[in-house]
């Protein structure tokens, strides 16, 4: 996983618990989104996406 890929998964979950704090996103699909987050969040950290093996999908820079 290339840093574009992290940058954006930690983008996209930073806003999603930005609506979540202001209360935009509630009750039970609040639930429903947060898991997903959490997902993004680790793999964001761990640099692997286990998705991504089982696609053969690559966002890795080749030098």
């Amino acid at each position: 996983m290339n840093i574009l890929d992290s940058v954006l998964r930690f983008t996209v979950s930073f806003i999603i618990l930005l609506l979540y704090a202001a209360q935009v996103i509630t009750g039970t699909f609040s639930f429903l989104v947060l898991i997903p987050v959490l997902i993004l969040v680790v793999t964001g950290f761990l640099g692997f996406c286990p998705m991504y093996r089982l696609f053969r999908i690559s966002s890795a820079m080749n030098n």
